[in-house]
């Protein structure tokens, strides 16, 4: 009996180690396990910041694509090009001709004014 006893001892203080090196392992884990849920509320708040950022740019883009809509392409650049070089020789044209108008109006002036002073 007093073999069982002294087997029965030893297993209850193998059993109260065992329980203290498992408090003393565990111990850390309550507290990963409440740092864990601060990360996890503070993910969840992040997360949903930044969700609301991608929702703003995701507008902002879409108000950006709907004003290039209405902007020239590069046909149309080319265009426009074209027109007012052809604007620009028209008017290249019409200066050459103003130039020659203008001196024939300056010397039927010249001549009138002589004309006039002799008479």
């Amino acid at each position: 009996m007093n073999e069982v006893k002294e087997w029965l001892s030893l297993i209850a203080i193998a059993i109260s180690l065992a329980t203290a090196v498992w408090a003393w392992i565990s111990a850390p884990s309550k507290k990963t396990a409440s740092d864990l849920d601060l990360f996890r509320k503070t993910a969840t708040e992040e997360m949903k910041i930044l969700m609301e950022a991608v929702t703003e740019l995701g507008r902002r883009t879409q108000t950006l694509e709907g004003e290039l809509k209405h902007l020239p392409d590069a046909k149309a650049f080319m265009d426009m090009r074209l027109a007012i070089e052809q604007q620009t020789g028209k008017l290249g044209r019409m200066e050459e001709s103003l130039t020659s108008t203008s001196r024939t109006v300056l010397q039927v002036q010249d001549y009138l004014l002589k004309k006039s002073n002799v008479a």
